[in-house]
């Protein structure tokens, strides 16, 4: 996968969608390039044996991307038990990873 296939990708915990049963939402906002595909990609989280608990691996589904075409978006939430429940974001294709996050903002 190209670096020009890949636009913008952001994460950040917003602490105002917190409740009782979590302390804020985490949000993985990115843009793909699909080519001439109608589809909308979705971001899910994927289980990789071996990794750290504090590293979260999503996959864009479906597989459908390309070099050239039509750029759009794809997202991910998830309720969080603890602020620092996740210190990187691995986003992948295939087995290929796209981006990794290090820089997860905290929004109050």
């Amino acid at each position: 996968m190209s670096k020009q296939a890949i636009e913008l990708w952001e994460a950040w915990i917003d602490l105002q969608y917190a409740d009782e049963d979590s302390k804020g939402t985490l949000f993985v906002w990115g843009e793909v390039c699909v080519g001439n595909s109608l589809s909308e990609p979705v971001l899910v989280k994927r289980k990789v044996q071996g990794s750290a608990p504090t590293h979260l691996y999503l996959e864009v589904v479906p597989y459908i991307l390309e070099k050239d075409g039509r750029v759009t978006e794809a997202r991910y939430s998830e309720p969080l038990q603890q602020i620092d429940q996740y210190t990187r974001i691995i986003v992948c294709s295939g087995e290929e990873v796209l981006v990794e996050i290090d820089n997860i903002e905290l929004l109050d």
